[in-house]
C-alpha cells in the first residue's frame, strides 16, 4: 500500500533492475544442472500464461513462471524476496498485459523457456536483462 498502490517509475525501474540481478542468478545457479522435469514445469507454466483468458490470470502464471524459476535455483532468499514483491511484481504484469498483450507476456516468457529447454545460460541470462531492460526504457515501457 505504499503511495496508496501506485508505484512510482522510480520504484517500477527498482524491482525491474532487481528483476534482472534475481532472475539471472537464479538462472546462473540453476540451469547447468537442470533435470528435464524442472523444465517441463516451468513450460507447463509458460503453456497456461499462453491460454490465459484476463491480466490477472495471465499474471498469476507469469509469477509462478518467475517464483518456481526462484525456487529451483537452491538459493533459500531468491523465492523468499520474489515473494515478498508479489503484489507490486503482479501489477506490473497485469499492466503489461493491458499494455502490449497477453501474447507479448507470453511470447517473453515463451523466449526464456526455450533458452532454458536449450540448457542455454548466456542466451538465458542475455535474454532476462534485454527484456527486461525492454520494459525499463525500451518499446515495452510500463510506467504511466
Amino acid at each position: 500500500n505504499y503511495n496508496g498502490g501506485i508505484l512510482r517509475e522510480a520504484e517500477v525501474r527498482s524491482i525491474l533492475e532487481l528483476r534482472i540481478a534475481l532472475d539471472s542468478l537464479a538462472i546462473r545457479l540453476w540451469l547447468p544442472e537442470a533435470k528435464d522435469e524442472e523444465i517441463h514445469l516451468l513450460r507447463s507454466y509458460v503453456e497456461a500464461l499462453k491460454t490465459a483468458k484476463t491480466t490477472s490470470e495471465a499474471a498469476e502464471f507469469a509469477f509462478r513462471f518467475q517464483h518456481e524459476l526462484a525456487f529451483l535455483s537452491g538459493n533459500t532468499l531468491i523465492p523468499l524476496i520474489f515473494t515478498s514483491f508479489k503484489v507490486p511484481v503482479i501489477s506490473l504484469w497485469e499492466r503489461f498485459c493491458r499494455m502490449y498483450g497477453i501474447e507479448q507476456l507470453y511470447a517473453n516468457s515463451d523466449t526464456l523457456c526455450n533458452y532454458c529447454e536449450a540448457r542455454d545460460v548466456d542466451k538465458a541470462t542475455e535474454w532476462i536483462s534485454s527484456s527486461l531492460n525492454e520494459s525499463i526504457d525500451g518499446k515495452y515501457t510500463i510506467y504511466y
